[in-house]
């Protein structure tokens, strides 16, 4: 897997190469949101639910079922 074998004598090249590669190496950071993380998007949820609720309440009614 690309792995090596370093003598102790070569530790202090060894961490020098790593140390240039980590300077030269790019970290993307995804970062994911769901609705609902934020107290805007909660109260957006709550409303949208009670919205949804009462149609369907209203629906039954008109169609008068149970």
């Amino acid at each position: 897997a690309g792995g090596q074998l370093i003598s102790p004598e070569e530790i202090g090249v060894a961490l020098d190469w790593l140390r240039e590669r980590q300077k030269a190496t790019q970290v993307t950071t995804l970062e994911k949101r769901r609705l609902g993380d934020r107290a805007w998007d909660a109260w957006l949820v709550l409303v949208l639910f009670c919205a949804l609720m009462s149609c369907e309440w209203g629906l039954r009614k008109s169609w008068q079922l149970p």
